[in-house]
């Protein structure tokens, strides 16, 4: 109703903005869900669990941030010399493939890391060519509202998938003593997997092909 709205409905409702938002969901979801549970799972005492301490455990979310430091920089590139979508449901399907990895393989600790690094490789080639996709046919006084707008989504997905794993995690327990069990685990890296693979889907599916 206004001329100049904070958020143009209008724009976000377009089909390039809707579907690269809706992919950004399981982006989201996969990375703040393994905030929570790669702690939880290396400070547990069960078969699952290393008896990591915090400071220890915050050490197995390090690769995540070099995967990702490492995937920034060349998405860009890679978008321009292929498109964006490519590069989105690419990311999307390495971060989908590494939460896959995790709900099955991590009884060892070099199991877990190499599974945050994928993540974070992952992660990295999805956040950078998310924000190119949502500008594809938008106005050029529309951009920042409609990466603003991708960011936030992530976010708000990350929180919601976090606190769905938290009560995943309090659901399925080991014993009167609450430890949260193996199951749990898997079925909270499951559902973040299979977020991020149809997000990688609908990108590939539904995004313009040029970045």
């Amino acid at each position: 109703r206004v001329a100049h709205p904070l958020i143009d409905l209008r724009v976000l409702g377009t089909r390039t903005v809707t579907v690269a938002n809706a992919a950004t969901v399981g982006l989201g979801w996969g990375m703040f869900t393994t905030f929570l549970l790669i702690p939880a799972m290396v400070q547990g005492n069960g078969p699952h669990g290393f008896g990591a301490d915090p400071t220890v455990s915050g050490w197995f979310l390090l690769p995540a941030a070099i995967g990702e430091l490492l995937a920034g920089p060349v998405a860009n590139p890679l978008t321009r010399r292929s498109s964006g979508r490519t590069v989105f449901a690419t990311g999307l399907g390495l971060a989908s493939a590494a939460l896959v990895a995790l709900a099955t393989v991590h009884h060892a600790p070099a199991q877990v890391l190499a599974g945050t690094f994928v993540l974070g490789l992952g992660a990295g080639l999805a956040i950078q060519s998310a924000s190119v996709v949502v500008t594809q046919g938008v106005p050029a006084d529309k951009v920042g509202m409609s990466t603003t707008v991708n960011t936030t989504v992530r976010r708000f997905a990350g929180g919601i998938g976090s606190q769905v794993s938290a009560v995943i995690l309090a659901t399925l327990v080991l014993g009167p003593g609450g430890e949260p069990a193996r199951s749990g685990f898997v079925v909270s890296f499951a559902v973040a997997a299979a977020l991020a693979a149809v997000g990688a889907g609908l990108a590939l599916r539904m995004v313009p092909t040029r970045g």
